[in-house]
């Protein structure tokens, strides 16, 4: 009788221990929901969420209450204090997200005074330099990526074998307002020729940086043997050492992408590869090693010898190999906004539609460890959306409407108030003697 007891009573806090460790991990995974603020919800959209529980494509409903998705639903019912945005025949996904651009970095590509995206210095190792320092939220480049549908950029610095660390920013707000984090990354580049000796001159950094990380305390007491690196050098190398933040390499040659491969693993560091114009050829290795990659816009006819494999379908067949893409602007400013239409050529190339608008929209979350509140419509994710007038990756297709964070931003941009400006030209040049 008393073991009979005894079992019972084990059984039951045994029972007890498991219930609370199910609440602790769902109130773990749990996303707080704001307690004030306006409820609002676009109604009657189809909808792209980029949620893997949910179907790809379907008619539903979108409920918001202040910068936060609360429901995605195909039936939801809404209260009359809510307010509606009609989405009915027009197209909801999450915003743009775009990896490799100058924006709010460059202003004039041959104007030197308004750049701000690299280090005046001829110093092939810059990994202190913090590209987030220069931004200027005030760019007449951002209305301009805003109004397209871009929410969300990498800002990369770019010079140097090492160039320096990025950051990812909201684009509405001010100054340090649109700041998602810094430093993202930091980047390296492998130049086309002599990349031997760049994977040389990127080894003794990280070894320098593994050794600083290590001994941090006997370099401050003037204990450990010199090194080449700034301290500040050590300490952003030292994150990555740590696994802290991934470090992005611009390769392109398929021998290169498998030197960054066996880079990585020597030095047990993240990686994420940006460019691989012949990454087709190297699928199933970059697969394997789960590294994702960052391609830019769709080439057939190389630049340089080291994209001598380039080809529209690189996209498509990098996906056929299982691995992880996302769109990068390649380092521009100016014209960001043309990269749905390259997504749009991917498209035509082979790439699956959704995977596609994945490639824009949620991916470079991932691979930087912010899709946690980023990247997708899903309860408790940050209502960074757009609304099209059809589907995203064609040329008619427009934004309507943009919310970043819950707030609709303006769609004006210098070139709307030009447009506006010019568009009647009769009334704007009518001479004196004309009614």
């Amino acid at each position: 009788m008393k073991s009979k007891r005894q079992t019972f009573v084990t059984l039951l806090l045994l029972g007890a221990v498991v219930v609370l460790i199910g609440l602790w991990i769902s109130r773990r995974n749990s996303v707080a929901i704001p307690s004030k603020g306006e409820w609002w919800a676009i109604q009657d959209a189809t909808i792209l969420s980029m949620d893997p529980k949910l179907p790809e494509s379907f008619k539903g409903t979108v409920l918001c209450r202040g910068n936060t998705i609360v429901e995605v639903g195909a039936r939801l019912k809404l209260k009359e204090d809510v307010r509606v945005v009609s989405g009915l025949g027009k197209v909801l996904t999450p915003g743009i997200a775009l990896a490799g651009t100058r924006l709010g970095v460059v202003e004039i590509s041959l104007e030197g005074s308004t750049k701000n995206d690299a280090m005046p210095s001829k110093e092939p190792l810059r990994p202190a330099f913090r590209v987030f320092d220069g931004f200027n939220y005030n760019s007449s480049l951002i209305p301009i990526a805003r109004v397209e549908g871009i929410t969300s950029v990498m800002v990369q610095p770019f010079g140097g074998l090492i160039s320096g660390q990025s950051a990812m920013v909201d684009l509405f707000g001010h100054s340090e307002q649109m700041l998602v984090r810094s430093p993202l990354a930091v980047h390296a580049a492998i130049p086309s020729g002599r990349s031997a000796f760049a994977w040389l001159k990127l080894r003794q950094a990280m070894k320098e940086a593994k050794l600083f990380s290590m001994y941090s305390s006997q370099y401050q007491r003037r204990k450990l043997r010199k090194l080449h690196l700034s301290e500040l050098d050590l300490e952003a190398l030292s994150q990555v050492v740590k696994r802290k933040i991934p470090m992005v390499i611009e390769v392109n040659r398929a021998a290169d992408i498998r030197t960054a491969l066996r880079f990585a693993d020597e030095y047990n560091i993240k990686i994420v590869l940006s460019g691989v114009a012949e990454g087709w050829q190297v699928g199933t290795a970059l697969a394997q090693a789960k590294v994702p990659v960052l391609v830019g816009p769709p080439h057939n006819l190389p630049s340089r010898f080291d994209r001598l494999g380039s080809r529209y379908d690189n996209a498509a067949l990098l996906h056929q190999a299982k691995v992880q893409i996302a769109f990068s602007a390649r380092g521009g400013a100016h014209n960001i906004r043309a990269m749905r239409h390259e997504a749009g050529i991917a498209v035509a190339w082979g790439l699956p539609t959704h995977e596609a608008i994945k490639a824009l929209t949620s991916n470079v979350y991932s691979f930087f460890g912010l899709d946690k509140r980023y990247g997708s419509l899903q309860r408790g994710k940050l209502a960074n959306m757009v609304l099209w007038s059809g589907d995203p990756l064609e040329l008619s297709t427009r934004a309507l409407h943009v919310w970043i964070r819950g707030k609709e931003v303006p769609m004006v941009s210098r070139q709307t108030l030009l447009r506006d400006r010019y568009k009647n030209l009769k009334t704007l040049f009518r001479l004196p003697n004309q009614r």
